[in-house]
């Protein structure tokens, strides 16, 4: 390959870092107003799962860019979230620990 070309090339996968990472704080952001809207409506799941999904495009993206803390980060909180969105066959949480526990600064920063 020419350096002009690898010089292209380069360009093109900054630019595709420099989008991720736009994408990645709206992602961060979604995830959490969704995790702050479940905690104020318990009943409701959705926030939850949106967290979830966020977390996990997160966890599987953020290495291809170079971005292994958020990677790791993301993968932590996303494990974090699974057990709350495991329903038991009688509609209840199958984890018996209470949402307020993962709510905490931790989760947030």
């Amino acid at each position: 390959m020419s350096d002009e070309h690898m010089a292209g090339v380069a360009e093109k996968l900054e630019l595709l870092k420099q989008r991720f990472k736009h994408r990645a704080l709206d992602d961060i952001q979604a995830v959490l107003s969704a995790v702050r809207g479940a905690d104020r409506d318990p009943v409701s799941q959705d926030g939850l799962s949106l967290a979830y999904q966020g977390l996990h495009r997160l966890a599987g993206s953020a290495g291809t860019f170079g971005f292994h803390a958020l990677g790791d980060e993301a993968r932590s909180l996303e494990l974090m979230l699974k057990p709350y969105l495991e329903v038991s066959p009688g509609g209840f949480p199958a984890s018996s620990d209470s949402f307020d526990q993962i709510l905490t600064e931790q989760f947030f920063h």
